[in-house]
């Protein structure tokens, strides 16, 4: 089987521009960061709650651990989210739920999906969808 092809930062810098040219900027930023800069498969960053990245004091975790239900293989593992995504996904629910601190968002259903779309807010993309992007 031929490997991926792997993208240049030259290639990551376009599509950063190209998302910042459409719709939901925020999100698709985030969910092609999280591709990106921590190796997670689609299917990985299209399975994640808000519980898996939010900590109780509505801050961002440092690392997330995907149950092997969420990854290829079956196996599960733990995912460092650095700075920089930290950053991002913070910057992204601020904007999804229209508040600066998170705290109030802890106090909702955490299970919900980290990234969701207009169509259906609660159950988020398929890993087949957000392969689409």
């Amino acid at each position: 089987m031929a490997q991926a092809k792997v993208l240049t930062e030259k290639d990551v810098r376009r599509v950063l521009l190209y998302i910042a040219a459409h719709k939901h900027p925020t999100r698709n930023r985030a969910m092609f960061l999280m591709t990106t800069n921590c190796g997670m498969r689609v299917g990985e960053v299209a399975a994640l709650r808000l519980c898996d990245v939010l900590t109780k004091e509505g801050k961002i975790c440092e690392s997330v651990y995907l149950k092997p239900e969420q990854t290829k293989g079956s196996k599960g593992r733990t995912v460092i989210l650095s700075e920089r995504i930290q950053s991002e996904v913070h910057g992204y629910l601020c904007s999804r739920f229209k508040l600066k601190d998170l705290l109030a968002v802890t106090m909702t259903d955490t299970t919900r999906a980290l990234f969701t779309n207009q169509k259906n807010p609660h159950r988020g993309f398929s890993a087949n969808t957000l392969a689409q992007f």
